[in-house]
């Protein structure tokens, strides 16, 4: 899937052939060249005990992209935007868009600890950094990061997790303290809430005030990252409270939800698409649901099971 531009495109089809066309699987820096990194610094020290050939071929994709994500971030503008009132960079992926950053943190954590390379330190500071200006300090929405200007949507949205790893790495509580505030604060005020898909922001005279919520769609995509991060939270505190919470927000799959519907069946390993008002759901069952509920309850059985 990796692209002769070292980026990675993201769908092939029927006959097997790769989509490098589609917008969404265009070869370029964006999630799913993020995703790559991810899922193959994840696999790369168990391909190295089982398939030295296919472990080699893998660092080799990784030294390209590695290249390429130097490259791609040297090159963003240093600077602040005003949206709505609020100051966001334009020093991250997309201008200011913490959720894919987020991903690629991870990505670059992982790759740091196996590679020990110090210019990857280097990269991870200022993304990092540019997270916690995205956070959001006061009101109901208390701790939330945002995912680009002025929103915070469900999905992809990594943040705590990203820089619980991140202040670990580097030994920096600041990381993790920000972390802990939206965990400890806005994940709560979802849960009150029976979860939201989409909410933007205003800020006036240093206060900063919700002015639109959509409850609408609820995916499993959006559930996942919560639980990961109380997971890790509840790995690096060890305070009984994360792992709580962290089965708290597995139950929206078993029908703790605002549509009291069970989302996913293990009978069949499958999740349903999304809860789409209080009363219907979308049953169908794709890739992605699924995969995002089998992350969720292989992490929560991390701190749940003992092997």
């Amino acid at each position: 899937m990796q692209n002769e531009n070292g980026w990675f495109n993201n769908f092939i089809w029927d006959d097997l052939s790769i989509n490098t066309s589609y917008k969404t699987s265009v070869a370029e820096p964006s999630w799913w060249s993020w995703r790559a990194f991810w899922a193959l610094e994840a696999a790369l020290p168990k391909l190295k005990k089982s398939d030295t050939v296919l472990a080699k071929k893998v660092e080799m994709a990784l030294d390209r992209l590695v290249q390429n994500i130097k490259s791609y971030l040297k090159n963003l503008p240093i600077g602040i935007k005003t949206v709505q009132g609020i100051e966001v960079p334009t020093n991250l992926p997309f201008k200011s868009a913490t959720d894919q950053t987020s991903i690629l943190l991870v990505a670059l954590t992982l790759n740091y600890q196996r590679t020990q390379n110090p210019e990857i330190i280097k990269l991870i500071r200022p993304l990092a950094e540019g997270i916690l200006k995205m956070q959001i300090i006061n009101g109901k929405a208390k701790g939330a990061f945002l995912s680009w200007e002025n929103q915070w949507h469900a999905y992809g949205n990594l943040q705590s997790y990203a820089l619980l790893k991140v202040g670990a790495l580097l030994n920096k509580e600041k990381y993790t303290k920000a972390a802990l505030v939206e965990i400890n604060n806005f994940y709560p005020y979802l849960w009150k809430n029976k979860m939201f898909s989409n909410i933007k922001f205003r800020k006036r005279n240093n206060k900063t005030k919700v002015i639109n919520v959509q409850e609408f769609a609820q995916i499993a995509y959006g559930i996942r990252p919560i639980i990961y991060a109380n997971v890790e939270a509840y790995k690096q505190t060890g305070e009984t409270k994360y792992k709580t919470k962290a089965l708290k927000w597995l139950s929206w799959f078993n029908g703790n939800n605002s549509a009291s519907i069970k989302m996913y069946n293990s009978e069949n390993g499958r999740c349903f698409d999304g809860i789409l008002s209080k009363t219907q759901i979308n049953k169908n069952s794709g890739a992605e649901s699924t995969i995002e509920a089998l992350l969720s309850i292989a992490a929560v059985n991390s701190i749940t099971k003992t092997n």
